[in-house]
C-alpha cells in the first residue's frame, strides 16, 4: 500500500527575497540619486553670474559715453515737453521722483533676476532680464550724462544741461528718487537671495532625510 507523500512547509529562509549586500530588498520604481554639484561646478556658476552682472554694468557705462555725444539735446527737449518748460516745483518734483524710482528700481531687480536665473532654461531668462534692466536704466543714464557735463564740452550737451536746469525741481528729485529706488531694489534682491538660499537648504534637508 502506497504511503501518501508528506507535505513539508518551506522554511522562512527559503521564502526571503535575495538581498543585496546592503540587506535591503529592491524597491519597485526606485529613482536614481540626485546629482550633486561639485565645488568646481558651484564656483564656475558664481563666476559666470558675476561676469553677467559686470557685462550689464559695462553696457551701461558704454551707453553713458555714447549718449553724451549723440542724443543729449533730444532727451532734454523731450523732458522739457513732458514736464513743461514752465512747470511748477511740485510737478518737477513728482516727475523727478517717478523717473528716479522707477528707472533705478526696475534695473536693479532685473539684474538680480538675470543673475539668479542664469542656470535655467539655457540662460534665456538671464539674457531677457539683463536686456530689460539695461533698457529701463537708459532714462537715468541719459539724465546723468547731461548733468555731469561742463562748459568746456561741445555745445549740444551744455545746452541740454541748461534745458534741464530750467525744469525746476526735476534733477534734484531724480537723484532722491534714484536713491529710494536703489534701496527698495536692494531690499527686493535680499528677499530673492533669501528665497533661493532657503530653497537650497530645504532641498539639502530632503536629500539627507531620503538617505537616512
Amino acid at each position: 500500500m502506497a504511503h501518501p507523500e508528506t507535505f513539508t512547509a518551506p522554511s522562512r529562509s527559503s521564502l526571503r527575497w535575495p538581498l543585496a549586500s546592503s540587506q535591503t530588498p529592491p524597491l519597485h520604481g526606485t529613482y536614481p540619486e540626485p546629482h550633486r554639484r561639485s565645488f568646481g561646478d558651484r564656483a564656475n556658476s558664481v563666476v559666470k553670474r558675476t561676469l553677467l552682472a559686470l557685462i550689464g554694468v559695462a553696457i551701461l557705462v558704454i551707453l553713458y559715453f555714447v549718449f553724451r555725444t549723440v542724443v543729449p539735446r533730444q532727451w532734454a527737449d523731450y523732458l522739457e515737453g513732458l514736464v513743461g518748460a514752465h512747470a511748477s516745483l511740485t510737478r518737477g518734483i513728482i516727475f523727478g521722483l517717478a523717473f528716479g524710482i522707477v528707472f533705478t528700481l526696475v534695473p536693479v531687480v532685473c539684474f538680480a533676476l538675470a543673475v539668479a536665473s542664469w542656470d535655467r532654461l539655457r540662460h534665456a531668462f538671464g539674457i531677457l532680464f539683463l536686456l530689460l534692466g539695461v533698457a529701463f536704466a537708459i532714462p537715468n543714464v541719459l539724465t546723468l550724462a547731461i548733468n555731469t557735463s561742463h562748459p568746456t564740452e561741445p555745445g549740444p550737451i551744455w545746452q541740454a544741461k541748461n534745458t534741464l536746469n530750467g525744469i525746476i525741481g526735476f534733477q534734484g528729485a531724480t537723484l532722491v528718487g534714484a536713491v529710494i529706488g536703489g534701496l527698495i531694489g536692494l531690499v527686493i534682491v535680499y528677499f530673492i537671495v533669501t528665497y533661493k538660499v532657503r530653497g537650497r537648504k530645504l532641498k539639502a534637508a530632503a536629500l539627507s532625510a531620503d538617505e537616512d
